[in-house]
């Protein structure tokens, strides 16, 4: 069986990031699996324009994923680098989504935000790589957005002060919390010193602009005029080791689990129960309430969609007979 990891990116045209930060998570992400063929891609067109002009082609998850299904690809390990489970995640999903039938399986891994695990996760990383100096704090500023994915935020920051690290400050460049919040933290601090550290995979264009850019707005401008004294550090996360380990880790936990998802549900794409592509050694069932079945997001995000055929006429089963079927109709596989 042929397998191939690929990780998707937004991707960046700093070329510092590229090959510090993005490169950083790749080549860790094939460390961890050094016996599958490797690929990758950017979801951003935009950077992947910009790149092109430099002679330099980086395919868009739709044409990565169509290229692997033309090779033969049977099992395909899809890996995010995204940090947050926003739209851009969503966009892969579905994406993701579209291309399932195309291959025997395809795993989706998650954003490093993805859960309570991995919000904690990242706490304890940047716990250890900024100890607490006395009259400074670090502001930690990520992406944002207006994706309820971005309540991971302020999921980081409440972790963050259960650990005792109130000096570790979250913001974000266009969501929340935003500036007007942080300077309300950090005068409630009573710091002198702030030093800003993206939240981000790569120290891109947010980074070096948004950041730590000469114009009024930018986070270091807004903080100096406040009267903290500041400095930039501008280091995308990608490049941390031990950031690197927690993307090793995900991709680790994808293979271990190995699991497809099968929704049941009645949509345009389902198929019989007793269908031989439902031949798989790990194989979960998701089954939704009676009445209003599974949400259309969760159906999208199984890898296929099976339903029990029914008699003309025939009433639809309850959940508890409905599992019942298919769990006898799948044992021993």
């Amino acid at each position: 069986m042929r397998q191939v990891l690929l990780a998707v990116s937004f991707g960046t045209s700093v070329e510092e990031a590229r090959a510090l930060d993005l490169a950083g998570v790749e080549r860790a992400l094939r460390r961890a699996a050094p016996e599958l063929p490797f690929d990758r891609a950017y979801t951003s067109p935009t950077v992947r324009r910009i790149l092109a002009r430099r002679g330099e082609r980086v395919p868009g998850l739709e044409e990565a994923l169509e290229s692997q299904a033309a090779a033969g690809t049977e099992e395909l390990y899809v890996v995010p680098t995204h940090v947050l489970p926003g739209a851009e995640y969503d966009r892969v999903a579905e994406t993701a989504a579209r291309f399932r039938p195309r291959f025997s399986a395809l795993h989706l891994g998650r954003p490093l935000l993805w859960d309570t695990a991995g919000v904690r996760a990242l706490a304890q990383v940047l716990d250890s790589l900024w100890p607490a100096v006395p009259g400074t704090a670090a502001v930690l500023v990520g992406h944002g957005s207006g994706h309820p994915g971005s309540m991971a935020y302020p999921a980081l920051q409440g972790v963050l002060e259960l650990m005792g690290r109130s000096d570790l400050v979250v913001g974000t460049v266009e969501g929340r919390p935003d500036q007007a919040a942080v300077l309300k933290r950090l005068e409630a601090l009573e710091v002198e010193r702030v030093i800003l550290l993206p939240l981000l995979l790569a120290a891109g264009v947010h980074a070096r602009e948004d950041i730590a850019g000469p114009q009024p707005d930018s986070w270091i401008s807004t903080l100096k005029a406040a009267g903290f004294q500041t400095w930039a550090r501008l280091e995308g996360m990608g490049r941390l080791p031990q950031i690197q380990a927690l993307y090793q880790a995900g991709l680790e936990r994808l293979r271990r689990l190995g699991f497809e998802t099968a929704a049941m549900a009645l949509d345009d794409r389902a198929v019989s129960i007793d269908d031989p592509r439902l031949e798989r050694d790990r194989l979960a069932l998701v089954l939704g309430t009676e009445g209003d079945g599974l949400d259309p997001e969760t159906i999208a995000r199984c890898d296929c969609t099976v339903c029990i055929p029914m008699a003309h006429g025939v009433d639809s089963l309850n959940v508890a007979a409905a599992s019942a079927v298919a769990f006898w109709q799948l044992r021993g596989r």
